[in-house]
């Protein structure tokens, strides 16, 4: 079952497109949870951690990946995924996080 992925016609893009389009949805998603983050941080005070970007990083991983991505059908669950993928999709939203949380450090002193 392909369920909202399939009822969008998102399966129909081939080639060029689907690879366009999933990288400016992708762009937009990461764009979203970057500004989520900013203003979470201010409105629970966080202490502006790396640590608590990585954790935010690794929070959405499992979110996206064994949850709602994965149930729309826009990825194969992670246990069904290729293999290896899961450690570096893993690892590429630790480093997301953690870049978000000391960059945003940086800007906001």
């Amino acid at each position: 079952m392909r369920g909202l992925a399939e009822r969008f016609s998102i399966f129909s893009l081939r080639g060029k497109s689907l690879s366009l389009a999933a990288g400016a949805a992708h762009l937009g998603f990461g764009m979203t949870a970057g500004l989520l983050f900013a203003v979470a941080q201010r409105r629970f005070a966080w202490k502006r951690s790396v640590l608590d970007g990585l954790f935010y990083g690794l929070g959405i991983w499992y979110v996206s990946y064994k949850g709602w991505a994965s149930k729309a059908g826009f990825m194969p669950p992670a246990e069904k995924d290729r293999r290896g993928r899961v450690a570096t999709m893993i690892a590429s939203h630790v480093v997301f996080g953690a870049t978000l949380a000391a960059g945003l450090r940086e800007l906001n002193g």
